[in-house]
């Protein structure tokens, strides 16, 4: 397990817009619910453990037949016990004499070998999407956990190594590549434009209170778009003069927007930031982004075409590509299989927005979504404030995502509508984090959900330990309901 999924794994989440929409539910258990709590089994105040014993068995003996082929709503179970204030339950002890009795009490696993996320309903519903939408020509998805591939896939014309405009998704990668300028020293967060850049000096006034920091998280207070941003030819740091001379944006009263104040997405900041980039280091963007991003990673169908990079949107990838820039943000450490320091990692998935009030978001973001260096940021560890998932979204539909509590990231790309898509992959990403809750039921790595696994889960009762499959910070009924839902052989057992 990595550095950060270690630091993640038993912490309660929160959402910078509250409670999130209910998740794709593949298959449910009975409305019924699990056991006489209605969401889980729980030992009621005076009730001995022989009798709990005697009731819980009964229950699974009830329900097993509906367990083996259906799946509970993990998320949904997350969501209930996301607002309780989750300490330890004292009812743990009797849970562990509990524990030993039900591995006895319960036959035994045959199968070996540990479960993996049953995944094939990506497929059904890529080729449902497909045969929708004739029109679009095709889709590539590549899904990885920790340090291994879980899911690789071209459907259409499209495979994973199919080469297409990424749009701002882009964003994402070249943000990296700003904070391995900060690995090396060159620059930081805090870094003013101006220091570079003396167009930029004006006085004391907005423009010279512009930093690196506030080009990546949309906070500069420039302009969002221009047309300079449409001239190939155009130099990046002419670019930044031409910025520099047209002023800052005016709010609504006609001042200037003050940097860090306003969040408006756009293009024309990180295009300044490239400048600055190119200065700090000493060469082309371009080359900044070969020699410490896509050269160490393998990434040689990532790359701007010619002219001026677009520094917000205009680099060309594939699925396989951006899938190895994600994985390597698991890796925790420059010269281990990745390119940044844990710290510059941290950073980049920080949020770095700071509460500027929200005057431009696309639609296709979720309303509550923060920003890091260049990602959007969805929800937040409540203890350290770190981000547990985050997204980078490109206008024709590209779609990468990390979920760094479950060791998950993914990407879909397709040459099509954003608009058109989003909601497919939004409902592809909920569906594959449900099959990896699921998965995770088999807590003894024996190929089978069973009473060993029941046992374990029984045993951490009450507390942050092995068990915490809903991922609410306390293994509970949750808990309990996921690992009843997934019983019997693993659906694709190693």
């Amino acid at each position: 397990m990595d550095r950060h999924r270690a630091g993640l794994e038993g912490r309660r989440w929160r959402h910078p817009a509250g409670p999130r929409r209910g998740p794709r539910v593949v298959r449910r258990l009975p409305a019924a619910g699990i056991g006489r709590s209605g969401t889980g089994l729980r030992l009621e105040r005076g009730e001995s453990s022989h009798s709990f014993a005697h009731s819980l068995q009964s229950d699974i003996e009830r329900r097993r037949s509906a367990c083996v082929t259906t799946r509970p709503d993990p998320q949904a179970a997350r969501r209930n016990q996301r607002g309780a204030h989750m300490t330890p339950h004292t009812i743990r002890r009797p849970f562990a004499k509990l524990a030993s009795a039900m591995a006895i009490a319960l036959p035994a696993s045959l199968a070996s070998g540990s479960c993996r996320p049953d995944l094939s309903f990506i497929a059904t519903e890529v080729e449902a999407f497909l045969a929708e939408n004739p029109f679009v020509p095709g889709i590539a998805i590549i899904i990885g956990r920790d340090d291994e591939v879980i899911y690789e896939r071209g459907f259409g014309d499209t495979t994973t190594t199919s080469v297409m405009p990424i749009a701002s998704a882009t964003k994402w990668i070249t943000g990296a590549a700003l904070m391995s300028l900060v690995d090396e020293g060159l620059v930081s967060l805090d870094t003013r434009v101006a220091e570079f850049i003396p167009a930029f000096d004006d006085d004391d006034g907005p423009l010279s209170r512009i930093t690196l920091g506030h080009c990546f998280a949309h906070t500069s207070g420039l302009p969002a778009q221009s047309a300079a941003l449409n001239d190939r030819n155009l130099p990046l740091q002419d670019f930044a003069v031409v910025t520099a001379i047209a002023g800052p944006r005016l709010d609504l009263t006609g001042a200037p927007v003050e940097p860090g104040a306003e969040f408006h997405y756009g293009g024309v900041s990180m295009q300044v930031a490239g400048a600055v980039m190119e200065l700090a280091a000493g060469e082309p963007f371009q080359a900044i982004l070969a020699s410490r991003i896509t050269d160490p990673l393998g990434m040689s169908s990532t790359f701007f075409p010619l002219g001026s990079p677009r520094v917000a949107g205009g680099l060309n990838s594939n699925a396989a590509d951006y899938a190895a820039f994600l994985q390597s943000l698991f890796d925790g450490a420059a010269g281990a299989g990745g390119v940044l320091s844990a710290e510059a990692i941290d950073t980049l998935l920080e949020d770095q927005a700071h509460g500027a009030i929200r005057r431009f978001v696309p639609p296709s973001v979720p309303t509550g979504f923060s920003h890091g260096v260049g990602v959007w940021l969805d929800l937040f560890d409540e203890e350290s404030g770190a981000s547990v998932e985050a997204t980078s979204v490109g206008a024709y539909g590209a779609n990468a995502w990390l979920d760094r509590s479950r060791g998950l990231y993914g990407m879909f790309i397709v040459f099509s509508n954003n608009g058109l898509v989003t909601p497919l992959v939004r409902d592809l990403q909920r569906g594959v984090a449900d099959a990896v809750d699921v998965s995770r039921a088999d807590l003894s790595g024996d190929g089978a959900v069973g009473a060993g696994d029941l046992a374990i889960l029984l045993g951490a009762w009450g507390t942050q330990g092995p068990g915490d499959l809903a991922g609410n910070g306390v293994v509970g009924s949750a808990d309990l309901a996921i690992l009843l839902g997934a019983w019997g052989p693993c659906p694709n057992p190693d």
